[in-house]
C-alpha cells in the first residue's frame, strides 16, 4: 500500500516514504514537521496507518449521526416552491419554514461544513437566515420577491474584520470571485438601520447597490473591497444569487440542493470571517 514519495500519517504526525525494501519488510520515512527519518517495519506502519483510517472512520460516521439528529425534521416537508411563494407578502406563505426550504439548505449545507446550521425566518419579510444560532452577524440568506429568488450570504455589520478576512485569503478571495463567475453573484451594500435586520429587497428599494453593474465589472475585488472599508460599521454587505421564478418552480426540490451548492462556495469565505 506503501508507495515512495507518498505522504502517510502515523500516530507521530505525517510523514514521507523515502524507500521501501519489500523483502526484508523495511521502509525509510521522514516526518514532515521534524525531518527527523526513521527505519521502521512495513508491517508495523501498515497496520498503524489502517488503524488511524478506521478511527477517522468511525469519527466521521459519529458526527454524521450527531448531524443527524440535530438537524431532524429540517427540510422534511419541501417538495418545492410554489407560485404563491413569490411576494412580498408573507401572509398565506409558508415556505420560510424551517421544515421546508431554508431547513432543507441547512441540512444540506451542514453535511457540507464543519458547522451545525439550522434556520429561522427573519421577522415581516418574506426571507430567512440561515446559521448556528439567530443571533449571528454572518449568516447564509434566503429571500424571495414576485419575480425571483435570492440567496447568498450575509455579513451584518460588514466592517474591518470582513474586509482583513477577505483581504488577507486568496482562498477567500478566490471563493467569491468563484460565486461571481459561476453563479452570478452581486455584491451590494446597504445601511443597517437602528436594530432590524436589513434585507436585500431593501436594499434595492433604495438602490443601496455599492457598485453599478458597468462599473462593477471594471473594478478588481480589491477596489470594490477598498470601497467597502470606507463604508460605515453599520452597513450590511451582501454576497447574493439569484434565479427567475420560472426556473425555481420548475426545479422542484432541486432547487434547495441548487441554493445548497452555490452556498458551500462560499463557506471559506463564511469560515474565514467568523473565525477572524
Amino acid at each position: 500500500m506503501f508507495e515512495v514519495g507518498e505522504i502517510y500519517e502515523n500516530r507521530l504526525g505525517e510523514y514521507r516514504v523515502i524507500d521501501i525494501d519489500r523483502r526484508s519488510d523495511e521502509m525509510i520515512l521522514r516526518y514532515l514537521d521534524t525531518g527527523e527519518r526513521l527505519e521502521t517495519s512495513v508491517t508495523l506502519q501498515r497496520r498503524i496507518f489502517r488503524n488511524i483510517t478506521w478511527q477517522y472512520e468511525e469519527e466521521a460516521k459519529q458526527r454524521r449521526r450527531e448531524k443527524e439528529r440535530a438537524l431532524r425534521g429540517h427540510g422534511d416537508a419541501f417538495e418545492g416552491l410554489d407560485e404563491d411563494d413569490f411576494s412580498m407578502s408573507i401572509r398565506g406563505t409558508s415556505w420560510r419554514r424551517r421544515e421546508n426550504l431554508p431547513g432543507y439548505v441547512a441540512r444540506e449545507l451542514s453535511f457540507e461544513s464543519s458547522t451545525i446550521f439550522s434556520s429561522w425566518a427573519i421577522p415581516y419579510t418574506p426571507a430567512a437566515m440561515i446559521a448556528p444560532s439567530d443571533d449571528a452577524h454572518i449568516y447564509f440568506h434566503l429571500e424571495v420577491n414576485e419575480e425571483r429568488v435570492y440567496y447568498g450570504l450575509a455579513m451584518d455589520p460588514a466592517g474591518q474584520r470582513t474586509v482583513r478576512a477577505i483581504r488577507n485569503s486568496e482562498r477567500v478571495r478566490q471563493a467569491i470571485l468563484n460565486a461571481e463567475d459561476e453563479y452570478g453573484a452581486r455584491l451590494i451594500a446597504v445601511e443597517t438601520l437602528e436594530d432590524d435586520r436589513a434585507t436585500y429587497m431593501d436594499a434595492l428599494a433604495e438602490n443601496a447597490e455599492l457598485w453599478d453593474p458597468v462599473q462593477s465589472a471594471e473594478m478588481s475585488l480589491d477596489e470594490r473591497i477598498a470601497q467597502v472599508a470606507e463604508e460605515d460599521e453599520d452597513t450590511t454587505i451582501y454576497l447574493l444569487a439569484r434565479m427567475p421564478r420560472e426556473q425555481a418552480i420548475e426545479l422542484g426540490e432541486d432547487v434547495g440542493t441548487e441554493i445548497a451548492r452555490m452556498m458551500a462556495t462560499l463557506l471559506p469565505v463564511y469560515n474565514a470571517i467568523v473565525l477572524h
